[in-house]
């Protein structure tokens, strides 16, 4: 019985890396190649993602996504397998004010990762510590939603996502977001469009991810560059004010031009 627990429980960083074939040290930026199903199971356990109301089972997931799953698994694999820098940095650049220095005000690497640890597994732990189901939601017109009690739904199908939230990254930051709801405030919202009164919420967590993947990853090809980098202003626009905070700054993330 414990063997079985253990085979279904929530997997560490290190146990999904290992499902993925992500070797010790190596860090991919976006999914590269198909992931196996056994990757998929093991990633879809991180958020207790519900295969069987989607209609689906874990499978191979291709690079280039057919179903809304295949976005999902996508994205979390960019969450343990790409390199968003370390604890350290992102723990010195969180200020008091924001939603993570609320929730750690003792510093981000107070808990299970230390300051030599990559940040991916600080993110990879703050998710599946938060969210502990994940199905779809029949509503229309929205990505993500958490409903409280751990569980959050996606409220999208694979081919309804533009280019920009539908990128791997976009879709880890995008879960985060939506694991920053358990201890976050509800956002402001005017009926049309909803944002954060300053750095205290969902946005700024998402934003904070969205800069680490830009800040290691931006000499990645142009396309997938920009898309990101267009995702992180969206988010940006939803903060405000965002004055003097880092990923929100004007800076030049994707300059492809030498080659």
């Amino acid at each position: 019985m414990i063997l079985l627990l253990t085979a279904c429980g929530v997997p560490s960083y290190a146990t999904a890396r290992e499902a993925c074939t992500v070797a010790e040290g190596e860090f991919v930026a976006v999914p590269a190649a198909p992931l196996s199903p056994d990757c998929a199971s093991t990633l879809g356990r991180l958020v207790g993602l519900q295969w069987e109301a989607f209609g689906e089972s874990p499978h191979e997931v291709p690079v280039d996504p057919v179903t809304t799953t295949d976005r999902v698994i996508g994205g979390l694999y960019t969450l343990i397998a790409a390199d968003v820098g370390d604890v350290d940095t992102l723990d010195r650049s969180v200020f008091a004010e924001e939603q993570l220095g609320q929730e750690y005000p003792d510093g981000l690497a107070s808990g299970p990762v230390n300051t030599i640890d990559p940040a991916s597994n600080f993110w990879t732990d703050y998710l599946s510590d938060r969210i502990t189901r994940l199905e779809p939601d029949p509503a229309d017109g929205c990505y993500f939603t958490y409903e409280g009690d751990g569980a959050a739904t996606l409220c999208f199908d694979a081919d309804e996502l533009d280019v920009a939230a539908g990128s791997p990254p976009a879709i880890a930051a995008g879960l985060i977001h939506e694991a920053a709801h358990v201890f976050g405030p509800n956002h402001e919202s005017d009926g049309e469009f909803d944002w954060d009164d300053g750095l205290g919420g969902e946005y700024g967590v998402q934003a904070r991810y969205l800069e680490g993947w830009l800040s290691v990853n931006a000499g990645i090809d142009g396309n997938t560059c920009a898309a990101v980098a267009y995702q992180l202003t969206q988010v940006c626009a939803r903060i405000q004010p965002n004055y003097g905070f880092s990923p929100c700054a004007e800076v030049t993330w994707c300059d492809h031009s030498g080659g």
